[in-house]
């Protein structure tokens, strides 16, 4: 992630980027001259061609409002979380989740082709469910996992944060844990080195790359490099054509779910309805809820502050994937957070652990037909 959060920070306040600037013969332009330099950091330039000019340029935040409200605690908490330091590598490897014990219950091979959509017309229909979902028909097992692979392929996304590939944690005392497979081979949505998805469509960044091989880890971490995924999927399968109801947590390595609990006594749509606050979704109606889990603490020891946003970018990342995996797939999609978490943590094992659930994605379909409101226009 950047390392300077610009909103609800004064403009005057906002670290200033460096940029090189275009150069002709001469005197470097007026205002400038504090900033010039033989090189990045004062020495020869790489090229040799002589001093390079750099100008210190600010990036003011496009504002509409007429009054604007800032909140004291809201710019501290950015500043805190803004820390341009680096991570050094391998800071996160025992931020990542730890590997859950069970025996794995297959998932159908993620179905590329019905990812391959144009992204534009993708982004361009995806919507919250809010409320929408119809059963019958029911999601299905295909769908479900193909939502999971896609959005979990967005955990590593390309940053700074750490270089080293997930560790291998201690499981439970007396339990078996889902062996990873061989060293050489690559997990699904592995991070490429490229973080586009295909022009023609949405499912290149779920293939394997090139012929199969997994991209090494970059030692010196940033884009491209195999940093651990800070966050976990799980799924409380309500009604799903093809898989048992329970609750599961997703191992992308193995492309399966891994039990994580039995259905709720009463059912598990009564569970969901009653640990869900709000009133704009009918629980009976859902497929599927998806749960994206963290550790925080662990993460803020790692690299203080800004773990915040290192673990809130990768949440993001597999939210919005998510969406784009659902909407491809014509199936729908609502990120919640009226759940009650206590409960919802308690129902996957999560209780005495430093693991907590923070966001969650409802999968269903909707009616053929339904009236909409063109608001864009």
């Amino acid at each position: 992630p950047p390392t300077v959060a610009t909103a609800a920070v004064p403009a005057a306040a906002r670290p200033t980027a460096t940029v090189p600037a275009a150069r002709t013969s001469g005197d470097a332009p007026a205002g400038a001259a504090d900033a010039v330099g033989d090189g990045a950091s004062g020495g020869p330039s790489p090229s040799g061609a002589g001093p390079v000019t750099e100008l210190r340029v600010r990036y003011p935040a496009f504002e509409r409002s007429r009054q604007v409200r800032r909140f004291p605690a809201v710019t501290a908490v950015h500043r805190a979380a803004a820390m341009p330091t680096r991570p050094a590598p391998g800071a996160l490897a025992d931020a990542a989740p730890r590997r859950w014990p069970g025996d794995p219950v297959a998932l159908p091979e993620p179905a590329l082709a019905s990812l391959d959509r144009p992204l534009s017309t993708v982004l361009a229909s995806r919507s919250s469910s809010f409320g929408r979902f119809r059963r019958p028909p029911e999601l299905t097992a295909a769908e479900l996992g193909t939502t999971l692979a896609f959005a979990a392929a967005g955990r590593t996304h390309p940053a700074d944060a750490d270089s080293v590939a997930d560790p291998v944690a201690p499981s439970p005392a007396g339990a078996d844990p889902v062996a990873l497979p061989p060293a050489d081979a690559a997990p699904l949505g592995s991070r490429t080195g490229t973080a586009e998805p295909h022009p023609a469509g949405i499912t290149a960044s779920v293939r394997e790359p090139g012929d199969g091989a997994a991209a090494a880890p970059d030692p010196a971490g940033g884009p491209g490099s195999g940093g651990p995924a800070l966050t976990r999927l799980w799924v409380f399968a309500n009604h799903v054509d093809g898989l048992a109801t329970g609750s599961y947590a997703y191992c992308p390595r193995r492309h399966a779910l891994l039990p994580a609990g039995a259905a709720p006594e009463g059912g598990m749509s009564a569970f969901l309805q009653q640990q869900y606050f709000l009133t704009n979704y009918t629980m009976g109606q859902v497929g599927a809820v998806l749960a994206v889990s963290g550790r925080l603490d662990a993460v803020l020891d790692a690299v203080g502050p800004r773990g915040y946003r290192i673990l809130n970018a990768e949440i993001g990342a597999v939210a919005q994937r998510a969406y784009c995996a659902a909407t491809a797939q014509r199936i729908g999609c609502g990120a919640v957070l009226g759940f009650d978490n206590v409960a919802m943590d308690e129902a996957l094992g999560l209780t005495g652990t430093d693991e907590r659930t923070v966001l969650f994605l409802l999968l269903g379909r909707h009616p053929d037909a339904v009236a909409d409101l063109a608001y864009r226009l």
